[in-house]
């Protein structure tokens, strides 16, 4: 893996392809935004949900988060 592209390089691959893209690496609650805004179809928050004390209620807030509920 090459470095970090960031949400600039995430729009640049989004832009590039038809397929729908998802985005993956230090993805959570505090930047999961900037991840959406870019117009990714998903993210990928392993480290966001097996760093928390509660993985299933982690889960639960990101994808509320993704679906515009919180």
């Amino acid at each position: 893996a090459g470095p970090p592209i960031g949400p600039s390089g995430l729009r640049q691959v989004i832009q590039a392809t038809s397929m729908p893209v998802v985005a993956i690496g230090g993805i959570n609650l505090a930047n999961y935004h900037e991840v959406r805004q870019q117009g990714a179809a998903g993210m990928a928050v392993i480290s966001a949900l097996f760093s928390a004390p509660d993985i299933k209620g982690a889960a639960a807030r990101l994808r509320q988060a993704w679906d515009g509920i919180l």
